[in-house]
């Protein structure tokens, strides 16, 4: 029983250790006429169900927090979510003087005061209100004020959301030109769907999805700003119709698809040196061209993490493709793809490639406990990259340790000692 109210007033402590700090957190320094931002304070009015609205907004916090957060300042930090540490030291603290272990305290320790700026306040309503809006929250509207007591204050956010707009319907480009036929195809794979939220962050999304059919059709150059969205809000009952457009430039390079002439390997490419600077020995393999100094990884290894090829359409998924595929070889500190225009809507492509070091060596020391035991352990490890120079991989380790067990004496006879050894051969899988 004795015990049981130990631990009790232990807990007791414990809960009023924060609520003591914040106490002590005075405003002596604050300057004459100006307030200490205590805190920013969201209160929501809204007509629908709550629950809903923060589902709508944010999955991951509240809608509350969530406003907050977008406030232009933000009050003093909080030391794991619970007490303004830094700032009762800095204010506890506080020395004029540019010397001393004070000053060294407030200085790497201590944060100065977040005085009032009451110019935020306006923009602060501005982006509230603006990401409600993208949210599909068409009638919201933010007011902003400061309930000042003593030398604090509380900047106060009163949120009215309205009501929500919703996705009525959605219009594709009619497909009577080769540029809305690409749109109007890929409708299936839309991002929006009827009944959900009109949110902004998904139209975006929608926007890039179409824009990467673009450029996987061959489209090399064009932009973003092609696509764009008509949305009308005149139906009633709080619904949307959206209608996907796509601007046509008949002239425009933008508008018009790009071919692959030749493609350049570099395997063994160094960025201290300019191209033109090197000589390299010029291989055909594969309809590619392999320029290097010096044999490193076999011609038709790296030529299989080729997807582009001579005389076929741009395509971005090609291009990624081959980024990860040449990535996943693991021989290769750096990768990249250059394009270059040189003839008509023709491009050669470059993809220069940084060997990394084909040998790795590395110690580690591992300290842990086995059941009742102490254990520490010296782990040995080799790596050998690009076997044979076909990108195959051994991994090889070696660890030896010792369990002591945790008794007052210890004798040799009871220690326990181990080695293990492991050995991995990896070879590149292609399917």
């Amino acid at each position: 029983m004795h015990s049981e109210r130990v631990r009790a007033r232990y807990w007791v402590l414990a809960a009023l250790i924060p609520l003591v700090f914040q106490s002590c957190i005075a405003t002596r320094h604050v300057p004459r006429g100006q307030y200490l931002l205590a805190n920013n304070v969201v209160k929501v009015k809204t007509s629908q169900n709550l629950n809903r609205v923060r589902k709508t907004i944010e999955q991951n916090s509240t809608l509350e927090s969530k406003m907050a957060s977008m406030a232009k300042q933000q009050p003093n930090r909080k030391t794991l979510g619970l007490v303004k540490f830094n700032l009762w030291i800095y204010d506890y603290l506080y020395t004029t003087r540019d010397s001393g272990w004070k000053h060294t305290l407030i200085t790497n320790i201590g944060e100065p005061y977040v005085l009032v700026d009451s110019s935020t306040l306006p923009l602060s309503r501005q982006l509230m209100q603006g990401y409600l809006y993208s949210k599909g929250y068409l009638n919201a509207e933010v007011t902003a004020s400061y309930k000042i007591k003593r030398k604090k204050a509380n900047a106060v956010f009163e949120v009215n959301t309205g009501p929500l707009y919703t996705i009525d319907s959605i219009l594709f480009p009619v497909d009577t030109t080769v540029i809305d036929r690409i749109a109007s195809d890929s409708k299936s794979a839309t991002l929006l769907k009827e009944g959900d939220p009109f949110d902004a962050d998904v139209v975006e999304k929608e926007q890039l999805r179409i824009l990467r059919e673009y450029l996987n059709r061959g489209y090399f150059k064009f932009r973003r700003e092609y696509i764009y969205f008509l949305a009308d809000t005149a139906l009633g009952n709080h619904r949307v119709s959206l209608r996907i457009k796509v601007e046509r430039d008949d002239t425009a390079e933008a508008q018009k698809t790009f071919r692959l002439r030749n493609i350049f390997l570099y395997p063994n490419y160094n960025p201290s040196y300019e191209l033109s600077a090197v000589k390299y020995d010029t291989v055909i393999s594969d309809n590619m061209y392999f320029l290097e100094t010096t044999p490193f990884l076999d011609q038709r290894t790296l030529a299989s993490s080729v997807f582009m090829f001579p005389s076929t359409l741009y395509s971005r998924n090609d291009y990624e493709c081959t980024l990860n595929r040449i990535s996943d070889l693991a021989v290769y500190k750096f990768a990249s793809v250059r394009f270059d225009q040189v003839e008509d809507r023709t491009l050669d492509c470059s993809i220069l490639l940084q060997p990394a070091k084909k040998y790795q060596i590395g110690t580690e020391v591992l300290l842990g406990n086995v059941e009742e035991n102490l254990s520490s352990a010296l782990k040995l490890s080799f790596q050998s990259k690009n076997i044979a120079q076909r990108a195959n991989r051994l991994d090889f380790s070696l660890t030896g340790g010792v369990q002591i067990p945790v008794i007052p004496t210890i004798n040799a006879d009871i220690l326990v000692y181990n080695v293990i050894a492991r050995e991995n051969y990896l070879m590149p899988r292609y399917v």
